[in-house]
């Protein structure tokens, strides 16, 4: 009953905070972006093929859910929903991984970490890639522990990718521990149709900078919430 309180009173919380304010800014130039790419089946299927080598699970479930319409608030409601399943999913991993009472904690901390917000109340496939990943990382526990799970966990973080290609770099550290073959092989094979469209050599990531000392530092930063 306890543990069912604090799920609920989590989920309750990130729903809070990430609804706030939904609409008050207009959408970004990015958000835009997304709008453009997936109103339209043949623009979106173009873009992907020709242009947008990432997002692709986030575009084609945009592309179903402007039915609905296109104000800011609806179309960041999307993120925000995946933003808010993410909690259950986040408790059952800090439980699994450490101890119940982390679990409790960890859930009512993270709707108020400000990138978890900032990501929710994106137009982007950001809070899509953060709910696949964490589920990704549930299916590897459970794999780890019965092999019966090894399909759930290839097809999630299938999905995963599919959602951001930053995903990969979770399913790499996986695979270091594992040093299992056959997940990877199936992930593989899986990912070839994105890997082998003209839109993934299309310079989706060359705006990176290369890693230094000082934006390696500024990023651990960051990710604390200074934002």
């Amino acid at each position: 009953m306890k543990s069912n309180y604090f799920l609920f009173l989590a989920t309750l919380l990130a729903a809070i905070t990430c609804f706030l304010l939904l609409g008050k800014k207009s959408l970004s130039f990015d958000e835009v972006a997304s709008v453009l790419v997936s109103q339209r089946a043949d623009t979106l299927l173009h873009s992907m093929h020709y242009e947008e080598g990432n997002s692709w699970a986030y575009y084609l479930l945009l592309h179903f859910w402007l039915m609905l319409g296109s104000g800011e608030v609806l179309v960041r409601s999307l993120s925000v929903i995946f933003a808010v399943a993410t909690i259950p999913v986040f408790y059952l991993v800090a439980k699994k991984l450490f101890s119940e009472k982390v679990a409790r904690i960890a859930i009512i901390l993270l709707p108020f970490h400000i990138l978890f917000i900032y990501s929710a109340q994106a137009a982007r496939g950001y809070s899509l890639e953060l709910f696949l990943s964490i589920l990704g990382v549930y299916f590897f526990l459970k794999f780890r522990e019965e092999k019966k799970f090894l399909l759930p966990y290839v097809i999630t973080v299938v999905l995963s990718i599919y959602a951001h290609l930053f995903s990969g770099f979770v399913f790499l550290a996986e695979t270091v521990f594992l040093r299992k073959f056959l997940p990877f092989l199936a992930v593989g094979i899986l990912c070839l149709p994105l890997l082998l469209m003209p839109s993934f050599h299309s310079g989706q990531v060359d705006w990176i900078p290369h890693p230094t000392f000082l934006n390696i530092a500024a990023t651990v930063v960051l990710l604390t919430g200074d934002f």
